[in-house]
């Protein structure tokens, strides 16, 4: 097919849209979740401008395959036992919420379907409904393999459309505030580098120089820096900076050697004029005595005779 497609996954709450968006987002960045028909089906089920919603789409109309999620009753209950079977099994009422929740939600399609008969009157873009009962990701790319997927930055800028650049599994949460009953929220999937870098851009150059210092000297210190992005602003990132102690493995000679663990603040280290990890430990007496309290208690409990360490340089 020579035009190109936004391929959306959609349907009802609890039909296993999520799981399903996160394997097909590793196959292709471009597949996003929720759009223009679950916008126009809660505006249907709750009473909002659909007109209003159907005149701001057709400004700058995009093509859609829509793989509709919609199951079997077999696998709706099946969803529904290991939702609760994981969450709540030993609380009665959560049980019960569960239940009507879900009853209330699988309803839902009737919105759906209408949405996409109102769609296909009335929307100057394509929209093409791929009809499926189960979240199964290889079925999915069965189905969509012929389809040209367009790319997000294609689209962009587009008043119906908003996209955020975020990594999957914060997205659903921050496109339901961003969408305000009416945008369309896309996903632009950028990398865990892409994002520190954004937040490396932001530091003032104290930190940015605490933050390569602790890229030089940390431990692990690219996983520990990529499995703190919880810490969305330069601000939030500055304070982890801050208060992160890296770990330095200390090796000492007497007349036998020792190991020992202590920890560095990196603030500190980064204000200490450029002195390399050896010169920082050697020259700050607190860390030194605590170094040598170490050895002198390894070696004292070793053996019966008692022994003084001394530091010698």
């Amino acid at each position: 097919m020579d035009e190109k497609y936004v391929i959306t996954i959609d349907g009802p709450d609890c039909t296993g849209k999520s799981t399903l968006w996160l394997n097909a987002n590793e196959y292709n960045k471009n597949i996003q979740i929720r759009g223009i028909v679950s916008n126009i089906a809660y505006a249907i089920k709750f009473g909002r401008n659909v007109d209003e919603l159907l005149e701001l789409y057709n400004q700058n109309p995009v093509n859609y395959v829509v793989y509709l999620l919609n199951p079997n009753n077999d696998k709706k209950l099946e969803m529904l036992y290991n939702r609760i079977r994981n969450n709540m099994i030993y609380d009665n009422d959560k049980i019960v919420k569960e239940l009507e929740d879900a009853s209330k939600t699988w309803k839902d399609k009737e919105f759906f379907d209408e949405a996409v008969k109102l769609l296909n009157n009335k929307y100057k873009g394509k929209i093409e409904v791929i009809y499926n009962n189960d979240n199964n990701f290889n079925n999915f790319k069965e189905q969509i393999k012929n389809y040209n997927i367009q790319e997000i930055e294609e689209i962009i800028p587009n008043p119906a459309i908003k996209v955020l650049n975020v990594v999957p599994n914060e997205f659903e949460a921050k496109a339901k505030i961003e969408s305000e009953f009416k945008y369309i929220v896309f996903i632009n999937k950028i990398s865990k580098e892409e994002i520190m870098n954004n937040l490396y851009e932001g530091l003032d150059d104290e930190h940015k120089k605490m933050y390569d210092t602790l890229m030089e000297y940390g431990q692990d210190g690219n996983s520990d820096i990529y499995d703190c992005l919880e810490y969305h602003t330069p601000d939030e990132l500055a304070a982890f900076l801050e208060n992160y102690e890296f770990r330095c493995d200390v090796n000492i000679r007497v007349d036998i050697d020792t190991d020992m663990e202590c920890y560095i603040p990196l603030k500190d280290f980064c204000e200490d004029n450029d002195r390399c990890l050896e010169d920082y430990i050697y020259n700050d007496s607190n860390l030194m005595d605590e170094v040598l309290d170490c050895a002198q208690d390894a070696l004292r409990y070793s053996d019966d005779f008692e022994i003084n360490v001394e530091r010698v340089r």
